[in-house]
């Protein structure tokens, strides 16, 4: 069985070398299902879930829906944060078409979407590296 490790750069300063799970005879990281808040919901039948792969990259997908215009709608997993604010576009559909909305995910774990909140359906696909 091999070991992958990983090292990375943040700022100016290297980060020590962790050592990664898995390896080629791993099965797939399994999906984690995001428990939502503020009185978002799912979409569509779509849950927003979320894996962190074996390279340490956090994958964030899902269809969901605001019904109070709250900013803030889930919380990841310690372990599948990111070290820094990561920004990603989302898209929006309603009866008028499409729109993009902002998808923003913390250090603190809150996932947000930001910018002007519809009660359509946001589906965001996003991927980072965990901290």
């Amino acid at each position: 069985s091999s070991t992958m490790i990983r090292k990375g750069l943040v700022g100016d300063t290297w980060t020590p070398f962790k050592e990664l799970s898995g390896g080629a005879t791993s099965k797939p990281p399994e999906w984690l299902n995001a428990v939502l808040i503020n009185g978002w919901a799912t979409y569509a039948g779509s849950e927003l879930r979320c894996r962190l792969d074996t390279m340490g990259m956090v994958h964030v997908e899902g269809y969901i829906q605001s019904t109070t215009g709250k900013l803030s709608f889930a919380t990841l997993p310690v372990g599948y944060r990111p070290d820094r604010r990561i920004t990603a576009a989302a898209t929006v559909s309603d009866v008028n078409g499409g729109s993009v909305q902002i998808f923003e995910a913390h250090p603190d774990g809150s996932m947000w979407a930001v910018g002007r909140i519809v009660t359509a359906g946001i589906f965001i696909k996003a991927s980072f590296r965990a901290a």
